[in-house]
Formats: structure tokens, sequence, C-alpha cells
């Protein structure tokens, strides 16, 4: 059949159309994100600037509501019921359809996300990592915000301009920023240890100071029912994976510590912790207390909340513990009645140190992704999070609920609920997890609650034994990432899997080790650490 001359071209017209709008190449789709979002500039009744919908500044941000999806671990409180979120939908008429569930579910939750999306608008909190930057930033899954934040980014512009150091944090190799951080400074330990006072005054122990008093504390607290209850239910000692709550601090009694990253720095060089004989030495302790029923069976298992409520009986059942600070895991009244803070112990060869504290500035705390529809209206709304006034209401709870502001510009706080942590309190009207920035002039004007006045008092007792290396934040080229990932998959499960079954004497490290390090090398451990090292000169030879 012979077309006309019409209608031929009508269909060269629809392909090209076509083949424009779908046709175009990941490559193309981040340009396009990466270009500013500025449309057709209006004039509001009340003189504001306007694009759209969306009031270029001031609030609330749009003039009709528009809704916005982003995705977060964590919350156990609907955040659309928190007082926090409540004020921030009036203040910018922007709606937030939250996609919440539990820690626990976070990488399967987003692993999933990620494989067959669909992907929200945004996601935030204890949920992203640098892998998940470099991997889906470069694919064009999260989009660089550099041009929307100039564009749209007054309050974030602005604490670039405070503290110039979180722009370079965050500035990823090929020059983008993926990610929105936490900017505030950090105390200098993380996980301590902390030991059952009562029991020690009960059996007439001194404190231990050594890790061979300690193990003789431990058997006495299992062995002598220091509880009163006529009940074996002491739990001498117990720890959780994940976390605050881990015990790598005590690997640095036996002369290197280790973290879930399982790599330090010593020297400028990068160490792999876990195919060291100080490494061994440590699980070897851990077995031995394990084996006499001194180290909790559920503590290589146990989730949070779990642990919490170990913490928290009454009589104590705990003998010692990991925790950021007593206070946030037992409660103020329980951890002032029951425990005191344990100094890192000397090993049998003296060592005695401790690792240390978060960085200052977590990189990954929120993102927004390729689906949204209106990315600038959602760099507007985190904007807001850089307000000075509502970074502290994020970081702290919401005014007139957990603190108070006073006509001097201090902050002080309001009472904590019996039965209640701080952190719980607040926890429960804000999301502390999401991204803020909180300068020392700031912070020196909030009044510390208790656990903060207490984690000071621990950095004081821990600070001459912290290592002073410290490990820089590094990004990885997208060709490294990859990489390193498919490595680290099975490096990172092998180690965890011998790690567990060693502590718990399902298998032999003495008998394992020598396979357990040909293993390592033949899944690539070499190749790993040298990415790493490469990352770790490439930083410093920009500095």
């Amino acid at each position: 059949m012979k077309l006309s001359k019409g209608l031929f071209f009508f269909m060269v017209l629809v392909f090209v159309f076509y083949g424009t709008l779908f046709g175009c190449t990941k490559e193309e789709q981040k340009g396009n994100q990466e270009k500013e979002t500025v449309g057709d500039v209006s004039t509001s009744p009340d003189g504001r600037k306007m694009e759209g919908n969306m009031y270029l500044k001031g609030l609330p941000i749009v003039k009709e509501k528009t809704t916005i999806k982003i995705m977060v671990p964590g919350p156990e409180k609907d955040p659309a019921e928190m007082v926090f979120f409540k004020r921030l939908e009036e203040k910018t008429n922007v709606s937030v359809e939250w996609e919440v569930f539990p820690y626990a579910q976070a990488n399967e939750k987003k692993n999933l996300m990620f494989a067959t999306g669909p992907y929200p608008d945004a996601m935030g909190g204890w949920f992203l990592s640098d892998k998940d930057i470099m991997t889906y930033g470069s694919q064009g899954v999260l989009i660089p915000l550099e041009k929307l934040i100039d564009s749209y980014g007054e309050n974030i512009n602005k604490a670039f301009g405070i503290w110039p150091e979180v722009r370079d944090v965050l500035t990823t190799p090929d020059g983008h920023i993926y990610s929105l951080p936490i900017a505030a400074k950090q105390p200098l330990t993380k996980g301590v240890m902390y030991i059952n006072k009562k029991w020690l005054e009960k059996l007439n122990l001194p404190m231990p100071t050594t890790t061979e008093e300690y193990y003789q504390v431990l058997k006495a607290f299992k062995e002598n029912d220091p509880n009163g209850n006529g009940k074996p239910d002491e739990i001498p000692l117990s720890y959780r994976l994940g976390g605050n709550d881990e015990p790598y601090g005590l690997f640095g009694s036996f002369g290197r510590v280790d973290n879930w990253g399982r790599k330090v720095l010593e020297n400028g060089k990068v160490v792999f912790t876990a195919v060291h004989q100080e490494y061994k030495n440590a699980i070897k302790y851990l077995n031995k207390l394990y084996s006499e029923g001194l180290l909790d069976p559920e503590a290589i298992t146990q989730d949070y909340q779990q642990y919490v409520a170990k913490a928290r009986q009454e009589p104590a059942v705990l003998g010692s513990f990991f925790a950021w600070e007593s206070h946030a895991l037992c409660t103020a009244r329980i951890a002032e009645e029951n425990f005191l803070l344990l100094p890192p112990l000397k090993g049998e060869k003296g060592h005695q140190m401790w690792p240390q504290g978060d960085p200052s500035i977590f990189r990954t705390q929120f993102a927004v992704t390729s689906e949204a529809k209106n990315p600038e209206v959602v760099v507007r709304w985190v904007d807001q999070f850089f307000d000075p006034d509502t970074s502290v209401e994020v970081a702290r709870g919401p005014f007139g609920v957990t603190i108070e502001k006073q006509s001097d510009g201090t902050i002080t706080n309001l009472p904590t609920p019996e039965g209640m942590s701080f952190d719980e309190f607040r926890n429960s009207e804000t999301i502390s997890s999401f991204p803020y920035l909180i300068t020392k002039e700031m912070r020196d004007k909030i009044e510390k609650n208790v656990g903060g006045i207490v984690k000071e008092n621990v950095d004081k007792v821990y600070e001459e034994f912290i290592i002073k290396e410290k490990f820089p934040q590094i990004w990885l080229t997208p060709e490294q990432q990859q990489e390193a990932d498919i490595l680290w998959t099975d490096i990172s499960k092998y180690v965890g899997d011998n790690q567990a079954r060693w502590i718990a004497g399902d298998s032999s490290i003495d008998d394992d080790w020598d396979k357990y390090i040909s293993e390592l090398n033949k899944m690539g451990l070499p190749r790993w650490i040298e990415i790493q090292q490469e990352a770790v000169d490439s930083y410093f030879s920009n500095k």
C-alpha cells in the first residue's frame, strides 16, 4: 500500500519524537538531571518569585500542596504523626508520603528497591552507604545535587560557607554531590564498657584493670548469684553487633583495635585487622568467655530491643556490657544505680588502646532519586533542615516538646518522661538521623542532657587510650567501588562467619587459621587492600 506524502512525514515526526523521548542513554539522563531546574519565573501576589507552583524563597515552599515520597529505616512511630514533621508540613505546604521499615530490614529493602524499583523521590536516615552513593550516583539513579543546591539550597549554601570541609567531604571523585550530611562534632568514642558496681560491692571485688582480672570478675558474677534472686540468670557480659554496642574496642587490649570494616591506618598504610595475630588472640579470649558461660550466647544475634530489655531488667541481669553510654541503654535511674564506666583493660602484653569515635561529617544521610518529579521541591524541603533552629530540632527534638529556646538564644532541655532515655524521647518526635548542621557556636548554646554529660565524662577517661591515626573519609572511584564490592561480598561474609564460629566454639581458630588466611587471599584480599590504599594515597595527595 502506498503512503501519502503527508502521512509519511507525519510518521517520521512521530518516530523522531518518541526516539528522543525514550532513546536517551543513562549518561544523557544524568546530564539532564545535572542541569539547573530553572523554569519560567513569575511573581506571586506577595511579591515572591515563583517557578510554576514553587516559591523560590521563603515559606511556604509551594502554593498548592505537593506530596513527595521518602524512604527511611528506623522510626517506630509514623513520622507523619511526629510533632517535628507536622510542623514542617504546615510551614512548607509539602506533604510527605513515608515508607518506613525496621533497621533489620534495611539492607533487604534497599537491595530490592535498587534492583527492581520503583524509587521514592528521596531516601534518608541511616540507610545509604558510600558504596550506594558511588554505585547509584554513577548510574544516574541518585541525582547530582550541586546545581540544585546552588539554585534552591539557601541554607545549605550558608552551611557550606560556615564549614567548607562539608562540601569537600560530600564531593565524589566525579565532582558531584549526591547526598547531604549530618555535620556536628562527635564524641571521641563510640561504644565503651560498663560494669555492675553493685555486684562488685556485693562480692567484694575490685574494679578489674586487666583482661585476666576481668575474666575472674565475670566468673565470680556467674557463680555467686550477685543479683540475689536465687536464679542462675546472670549474664556476665553482653554486647550487640551493630550500632554502638560492639566489642571491637576490647580487641585493643590484644594489640590492635578492630571495627566493622576490618580496616585501620597504621603509618599511612591500610591494615586489614582480621588476618593478624592480635585479632586471633582477641577471638580466642572471647571464645574462652563464651565456652565458660561468661559471654551472652545471644550476643552475636540479638537486636537492639532484645539488648535494651536485658539492660533494663530489674533486678539486674547484666554484669558488664558495651554501649554508647549507659543512660542511653539502661535509662538514667538504672544506669546510676547499677553501673560504672570500665576503662580500657590492659592485655597480658601491656596493650591498652581504644578505637576512635565517628567522624564529624556523616555524608550519606539524604539523597534524591531520578524518579523525583519535582527535585527542586525536594531540595527546597530538605534545605529547611539546615536552618540553624531547625537543625537543632532535628538533632534534639522539637521546641516546646523536648527542648525550649530561651530569650537569650540558649536551648534548654525539657523533662524526659520516666522510663525513657532522652534519645527515645527525641526520636519519638523527630528523625535525628536526617541531615542537619550544628556549629561549635550553636553547640555552646545547647544545654547538655544527662546522656551528653555522661558521654563527655566517658571521653575524659578514655581519651589517653584512643589511637591517634584516623582513617580518612575516602571515596573510591566508580571503577574501584565496583571491584571492591565484588571482593568485599565474599571477604566480609567469610570473616564474619568464621568469627562467629570461633567465638561459639563450633570450630577451632588454631586449627582453621592457615586455611582461613589462604582462602582470604584466594578471594582477593590483597587486591581489596590495594584498592583501599590507592584511595587513601589519593586522598592525602589532594590535601
